[in-house]
């Protein structure tokens, strides 16, 4: 698989219900890096869908715990590559996007990959409050694409 992530290649990030949604709306927590047992995040977790072995993957990580309690897997959220390093975030200090195949590190998922959020060129860690953070979590929320009419059934969107 090629390690390269190209601007064309969606990339799909699993949706959780109900901490990801707010009154049946995606909502920016679905891009909030969080502090796991492991540690402190530093990079969201996404799939390459345009990869045969996409399907397998998204079928290992749903069998996965939620990285939330209480959470379900509901479906995945889609992003275009090109438009995730297109982000414009208004800010004096610089800002980086950037996103890496980590199949690599996670030997069960060939398509496993990262989006990387970079303020004056340190990795943004689960935590941070920052402006700049909290506008690039909106804007993946709004360029985000799901469908709710295929939504799992145990999701039950707000009125």
């Amino acid at each position: 698989m090629e390690r390269e992530i190209k601007d064309s290649e969606t990339l799909a990030r699993a949706l959780y219900s109900p901490s990801f949604f707010d009154q049946g709306r995606l909502s920016p927590i679905a891009y909030t890096l969080m502090t796991l047992p492991s540690g402190k995040e530093k990079g969201l977790s996404v799939l390459r869908k345009d990869f045969p072995e996409f399907n397998h993957d998204l079928e290992y990580l749903k069998s996965l715990r939620p990285r939330k309690e209480g959470d379900s897997y509901v479906c995945c959220g889609f992003l275009l590559a090109k438009e995730v390093r297109g982000i414009n975030i208004k800010s004096k200090k610089k800002i980086n996007i950037d996103i890496i195949s980590s199949s690599s590190y996670s030997r069960k998922m060939k398509t496993h990959s990262e989006i990387i959020f970079k303020i004056e060129g340190e990795t943004v860690l689960a935590g941070d409050e920052s402006i700049e953070y909290k506008s690039y979590c909106r804007k993946l929320t709004d360029l985000t694409k799901y469908d709710v009419e295929n939504i799992d059934d145990n999701y039950q969107a707000e009125p």
